[in-house]
């Protein structure tokens, strides 16, 4: 699933490469897929970021959060609450989705753009500008590296080996593979 930024689209790309429209989610950014059923999609303009809903099915949409500042990267936790990242607040943002209350999980980060759970108590987060990937405890609100030296670091993503690949944004671009075990 791709959120098209420029075409204002949610789209399906099959293993064989073709392009399906699922839903038109204007100024479109991050994604992410609960349960194979609903698509989670960020999408900001000049007066903040709207979380929306897609049904997969049915392309249906409905707007669940407005938040103030720049959101993109977003995963869901054990619980099925949607984490978000607020690049230009620096935190890391929690909505229920069954309530659609907000609260902030994490703060004082640097240009956050991707957050991945772990745990109940371990997310990690690629902060932008200072090209590092962090381990953030939310319980006593530390972080620690896990890697830096990066170049403007965006995207994340899990193998099924374990280790992490990362999309960096700068210096042309490049994709980084993080073994998280070392």
């Amino acid at each position: 699933y791709v959120a098209e930024r420029s075409g204002g689209k949610l789209t399906k790309i099959s293993a064989t490469g073709v392009k399906t429209t699922l839903a038109t989610v204007s100024a479109a950014d991050g994604v992410v897929i609960k349960d194979g059923t609903t698509a989670y999609v960020s999408r900001f303009n000049a007066t903040g970021t709207t979380i929306v809903s897609v049904n997969l099915f049915t392309g249906a949409t409905a707007n669940i959060a407005s938040l103030t500042g720049v959101c993109q990267g977003m995963d869901l936790d054990v619980n099925g609450n949607l984490l978000v990242t607020n690049e230009g607040l620096g935190k890391i943002q929690k909505i229920n989705l069954t309530t659609n209350t907000v609260t902030d999980l994490a703060t004082g980060l640097n240009r956050p753009n991707d957050v991945m759970y772990e745990s109940a108590t371990s997310l990690l987060i690629t902060e932008y500008n200072l090209g590092t990937i962090i381990r953030y405890n939310t319980i006593t609100n530390t972080k620690t590296n896990v890697a830096s030296g990066m170049a403007n670091p965006t995207d994340m993503f899990r193998e099924a080996s374990g280790n992490l690949l990362v999309a960096e944004g700068g210096g042309g671009g490049a994709l980084s593979r993080i073994n998280l075990t070392t």
